[in-house]
């Protein structure tokens, strides 16, 4: 797909096709399912609604398997947090507050 590597990568070097290749491979392979359960804190979730990396779907499956997790859900693929970023930052930082005053009042 072109353009891919410009839109996955907001930093001064691109990785090459090659590590794109591996990372994708890595990923592919790796599954948390079975450990979710042992995540103990309060936990947020963020991804884009149309992320091809891992589509929300998976996401939500996440989610599920993780007591006290919040997801939250953006508009538009991988960098959905990203492309929103001041929805993305009030939404991490009224997390953050709730997770702060049940901590305090615990």
């Amino acid at each position: 797909m072109p353009g891919v590597k410009e839109k996955m990568c907001l930093c001064k070097y691109l990785p090459t096709d090659r590590s794109i290749l591996r990372q994708t491979e890595a990923v592919s392979r790796f599954d948390s399912r079975g450990w979710l359960y042992r995540i103990k804190v309060p936990t947020l979730i963020v991804n884009g609604t149309k992320d091809f990396f891992a589509g929300p779907k998976y996401t939500k499956e996440l989610a599920s398997g993780i007591a006290d997790a919040r997801l939250i859900l953006f508009k538009g693929g991988h960098f959905g947090a990203a492309v929103n970023l001041e929805l993305f930052i009030n939404s991490a930082l009224e997390f953050l507050s709730e997770v702060d005053a049940l901590a305090q009042n615990a």
